[in-house]
């Protein structure tokens, strides 16, 4: 029987096991099905979409309330939003 490469470990997607593999080349497996890798790399990219549209409405925001309030006003605005979205995540 081939020596064992890698122990059982969890899958990235779906936190399944995935079943130790004999040694040889290559490297371990991330998932434990082919499914998974794809539902995991989807998942990866609609949160990249999510973040670069989550940043494209703090610029507009920005803008509007650089033309409306003013630089400064708008520059303190956003370091409060920054500020409380820090305190949120601590």
């Amino acid at each position: 029987m081939p020596a064992l490469k890698a122990p059982e470990r969890p899958c990235r997607a779906c936190g399944g096991t995935i079943p130790a593999q004999p040694s040889g080349p290559g490297r371990p497996r991330d998932y434990c099905s082919r499914k998974c890798r794809t539902d995991y790399h989807h998942r990866q990219e609609q949160a990249a979409i999510a973040r670069e549209r989550a940043a494209e409405v703090e610029r507009r925001r920005f803008e509007y309330e650089r033309r409306v309030y003013g630089k400064r006003e708008a520059d303190r605005l956003a370091r409060e939003r920054a500020r409380n979205r820090s305190e949120r995540s601590a």
